[in-house]
C-alpha cells in the first residue's frame, strides 16, 4: 500500500470512467491539485474520501488500498475460521459418535 501504488488505482479507475481529474475533484468537493497529488503518489486520499471513491467507482476500499486487488476483508476472513471451526466441531462428532 504505497502513495505511487494507490495513486495508479485511483488515476486507473479514474480513466476508466472516462472521468477527468477535474470531474473527479468536483464529485469529492476537492482540488483537481489534490487528485493530481494523489495520482502522482504524492500524497493519500483521508480516510474519510475512501468510501466515497469506492462507492464512485464501484469497487472496495480493499481494491483501493491494495493496487486494484481485492484482498480477504476482515469479514471473510472471519467466516473462514468460523467455517474451519464448525468442520473440526462436525469431523469430531462424527467420529465420537
Amino acid at each position: 500500500m504505497t502513495q505511487a501504488a494507490i495513486g495508479k488505482t485511483i488515476a486507473n479507475l479514474r480513466k476508466e470512467r472516462g472521468l477527468t481529474q477535474n470531474n473527479l475533484a468536483s464529485i469529492l468537493g476537492i482540488s483537481n491539485k489534490t487528485v493530481s497529488k494523489w495520482e502522482s503518489g504524492l500524497g493519500y486520499p483521508e480516510i474519510t474520501q475512501f468510501p466515497a471513491l469506492a462507492k464512485l467507482f464501484n469497487v472496495t476500499v480493499d481494491y483501493i488500498m491494495n493496487s486494484g486487488e481485492d484482498g480477504l476483508c476482515w469479514r471473510g476472513i472471519f467466516l473462514l475460521i468460523m467455517l474451519k471451526l464448525l468442520i473440526s466441531i462436525l469431523r469430531r462428532r462424527c467420529f465420537l459418535t
